[in-house]
């Protein structure tokens, strides 16, 4: 009997074990079933609109489209379809319910506010802006809709876009996106010392904003302030931010304050990193090499900003030759000073430095005398070097009076 009784004990327990797992079994089974047949509405509306509300909250819009169909239309259904095909990217279906519901209830503020955005996030923007400034004068105190009629505004390139970016911070001295908005625009009307009260609002919230430490930099930049310029950009470069303008207005502050080593170092993670065919990166570095006269380098430069540009070369080609003159090779000055001049043959400018150097290279005066009285016949009295000619040409023919 002893023997037997662990037996039975184990068995009962068994026995008990399998009926509480089939029971379960069972009622999982069934829970699935219900979720899965959502068509399945509770009999109580509140209840339904309790599942769709829930479902919508943990972002199951599709679901949550499916309980709000089967209740009673009104506003608020309405409303809640329009959020939640907004949610799954269904826009026409989205501004439909708006519709409707805005028709429905006119007061509806945030129906129609949501509504509004979304006009002007599918560009409808005569429509939007119709919608905001309705939504502006019935709430005179909303910062927000006139914010929004300032991003459209902004979108059509209308002047006065920045006149609602400052009525919004007006009314709301916090608005931070407002005051972002309203510093880029002075930055870009050049209007620098308006900008500034703007830019330090936005670091004064947070110091390290990417967007307002950007608005710093660019505002040091513009106003020649290089140093700080440096400073700020650097600043951009250890927080993550890197871009081609960053590293151009960087590298073009190294070069203005003389540090032409970094200058270089800037222009070259340009062609390395972000587009080894402008001509503009290549035509810069090539000046940075010629400051510190590595003229080989520089020639190089210069001929590779040449390669990929398509518009006139005079610049480029005068950049060479003064490369050349530095390196003491004339006959090489005067074949690009000739090639720059045939892109800009009216440069005055060009035409003196390729007589310069005329002047250096033959050793026959009188070949030289010729050049300078051409030029003197071609410009005259209104040439900008025609004293220096005159006084070169006088010269000359003194030098070539006693060489005879």
């Amino acid at each position: 009997m002893e023997n037997q009784l662990p037996y039975y004990i184990r068995f009962q327990y068994y026995l008990k074990l399998k009926n509480k797992l089939f029971l379960l079994f069972t009622v999982l089974f069934l829970f699935n079933a219900e979720a899965q047949n959502t068509s399945a509405l509770p009999s109580d509306p509140t209840s339904a609109l309790a599942i769709a509300d829930s479902l919508y909250n943990l972002g199951d819009y599709s679901k949550a489209i499916n309980y709000y169909n089967q209740l009673s239309e009104n506003e608020n259904i309405d409303y809640k379809l329009a959020k939640s095909h907004e949610a799954i990217g269904n826009i026409p279906k989205a501004i439909q319910y708006y519709k409707k519901a805005v028709f429905s209830n006119p007061k509806a503020t945030q129906a129609t506010y949501n509504y509004a955005k979304l006009l002007f996030k599918t560009a409808k923007l005569i429509e939007a802006d119709s919608i905001f400034k309705s939504l502006s004068i019935e709430n005179p105190n909303n910062p927000n809709f006139t914010y929004q009629r300032g991003l459209i505004k902004e979108r059509q390139k209308d002047s006065t876009a920045v006149s609602f970016f400052q009525e919004t911070y007006k009314i709301d001295s916090n608005h931070i996106n407002a005051a972002y908005k309203i510093a880029k625009l002075k930055l870009k009307k050049r209007k620098f010392s308006e900008a500034k009260p703007y830019i330090n609002k936005g670091l004064f919230v947070d110091s390290a904003s990417i967007r307002f430490l950007m608005l710093k930099a660019l505002h040091s930049y513009h106003t020649k302030n290089y140093h700080q310029a440096i400073k700020d950009y650097n600043s951009l470069l250890k927080l993550g931010k890197k871009d081609a303008k960053l590293h151009f207005n960087l590298a073009d502050s190294y070069y203005k304050v003389l540090d032409i080593e970094k200058a270089i170092d800037q222009y070259t993670i340009l062609i390395n990193e972000f587009d080894d065919k402008n001509e503009v990166y290549h035509y810069n570095l090539g000046i940075c090499y010629s400051a510190l006269h590595y003229n080989v380098k520089a020639i190089k430069q210069f001929e590779s900003a040449i390669v990929y540009k398509y518009t006139p070369l005079d610049k480029e080609f005068y950049a060479i030759a003064r490369a050349y003159k530095y390196e003491g090779n004339t006959k090489q000055e005067i074949k690009m000073l000739k090639k720059a001049i045939s892109q800009n043959p009216n440069d005055e400018m060009l035409q003196y430095q390729l007589l310069l150097a005329y002047d250096r290279f033959y050793k026959d005066k009188k070949v030289v005398l010729a050049y300078f009285e051409k030029y003197l016949k071609r410009f005259g009295e209104t040439g900008k070097f025609r004293e220096l000619a005159k006084y070169r040409i006088s010269e000359l023919k003194k030098e070539i009076h006693f060489e005879y």
